[in-house]
């Protein structure tokens, strides 16, 4: 896919709170408090506070990265040069969810009424 437009408003992500993450075999759900969702079908990269990189490339066996997210709030959502996404959130990790799947979607985000595909 061609990534998420240069344009797109992220301003609504800053401050969300995530509440909830879903789990499944190829994909994570990430539901935060208002009206926001994320559905990741891609690789992401999980950056802890200390700057530790690491790949998330099965979902299950990393789901715990992903789920230590739940309960703080992004202080920061971004575009990268290739159309993916990266958010910061208050503990001071960060998930880049990564526009790379040429044929295939790799994420949507849906904001209220508004959805977005990368």
């Amino acid at each position: 896919m061609n990534g998420l437009p240069k344009d797109i408003n992220l301003q609504p992500l800053i401050g969300a709170e995530l509440l909830q993450v879903c789990v499944g075999r190829f994909q994570y759900i990430l539901k935060f408090d208002l009206d926001i969702t994320i559905a990741t079908e891609c690789r992401c990269w999980f950056i802890t506070g200390q700057g530790e990189k690491l790949v998330i490339s099965d979902n299950v066996e990393n789901a715990s990265l992903v789920c230590s997210l739940i309960n703080q709030n992004v202080t920061h959502a971004e575009i990268d040069s290739y159309g993916g996404l990266l958010l910061k959130f208050s503990n001071h990790a960060t998930l880049h969810i990564l526009n790379d799947t040429e044929n295939y979607e790799s994420f949507q985000i849906h904001i209220g009424d508004n959805i977005y595909v990368a």
